[in-house]
């Protein structure tokens, strides 16, 4: 004889799995929760992809905001800005038992500013090879690749170079003799902020350059130092022109894009140029990092790269 309760706890499992069979999902039902998630993905993955690159630009500008401090820092200290440099693989220039300065030094800006970025024992350093093979972290830009050492062997460059992702501006002649950053030869008027004449926070002092997405990771351009000699380089003139004093016009900035062939256009060694999507970051004279759009008036970029033409500036 089955109770009452008995019976009321036999309906209750019968209930219970037929509850449990009708909570199951049937193959159509998971297609579609699957097809609603990968659309959610499809449309979550740019906000997250702008998201990343928005963070990678603020790294880049930061990276820019240091360069711009040690230049400032450099010319409280000597009372002149860093210069370009003179070859693509020269010996460092030494006076009075320690690294020179000016004009003398052969090796550009980037070396120079290295006591005023936390880099003091890189920069007294005897070994060539090891400064030449050392990547500064500052020097790349996180959107277009970690830090870079390439082991070379092109146009009398042989060995280990660390690269760099920033250049300097000369202006718009193969001297520097109205832009920040000068050629290093004897008889080369050494840029003060004085004779910064359309103000500090008007004239252009480094930015990003112009880079091959081929050459993001490994050397694949044309045989020569222009590119390959690394972040020790400096500009040599009109017959070697090396990237890390760049002139500004008429080459406004540009996107970098893929390369073919192994010739490369000389416009494209020294022009400037970046990663990010919309814009270049640029540092100023001021110390000041802003972000300049691809499509900015030639004129006005120009005029930002000069230090003394007189010309308004206008907005940018």
């Amino acid at each position: 004889m089955v109770s009452s309760l008995e019976r009321i706890e036999i309906m209750f499992l019968k209930q219970y799995r037929r509850s449990n069979r009708q909570r199951a999902f049937t193959l159509v039902e998971l297609l579609v929760v699957i097809a609603i998630i990968g659309v959610l993905v499809a449309l979550l993955l740019p906000a997250v992809q702008a998201a990343r690159e928005s963070a990678r630009r603020i790294q880049c500008s930061n990276h820019l905001k240091q360069i711009g401090l040690g230049f400032q820092l450099h010319h409280d200290s000597l009372k002149f800005c860093p210069t370009g440099g003179e070859g693509v693989d020269v010996a460092r220039a030494i006076a009075s038992g320690g690294p020179a300065t000016g004009v003398a030094q052969t090796w550009n800006w980037a070396y120079q500013i290295l006591p005023y970025i936390e880099q003091q024992n890189l920069y007294d350093n005897a070994n060539e090879n090891l400064i030449k093979s050392t990547p500064i972290k500052i020097f790349f830009c996180p959107t277009r690749r970690p830090p870079q050492v390439w082991d070379i062997n092109a146009g009398g460059t042989t060995g280990k170079r660390a690269q760099i992702d920033y250049a300097g501006c000369r202006g718009s002649n193969n001297e520097g003799r109205d832009g920040v950053v000068i050629r290093s030869v004897a008889g080369n008027p050494l840029t003060r902020y004085e004779t910064i004449t359309d103000g500090l926070s008007n004239t252009l002092v480094a930015s990003e350059r112009s880079l091959s997405t081929d050459w993001y990771l490994a050397p694949a351009g044309p045989e020569t130092d222009w590119y390959r000699g690394g972040w020790v380089s400096g500009y040599v003139g009109n017959n070697n022109r090396a990237w890390l004093a760049l002139a500004t016009t008429p080459f406004p900035p540009t996107k970098d894009f893929r390369t073919t062939g192994t010739t490369v256009s000389l416009t494209i060694m020294k022009s400037f140029g970046s990663a990010h999507p919309n814009g270049i970051n640029v540092t100023l004279a001021d110390g000041s990092v802003r972000s300049v759009m691809y499509t900015i008036n030639p004129v006005i970029w120009d005029n930002l790269g000069r230090r003394d033409d007189g010309n308004t500036l206008g907005d940018f």
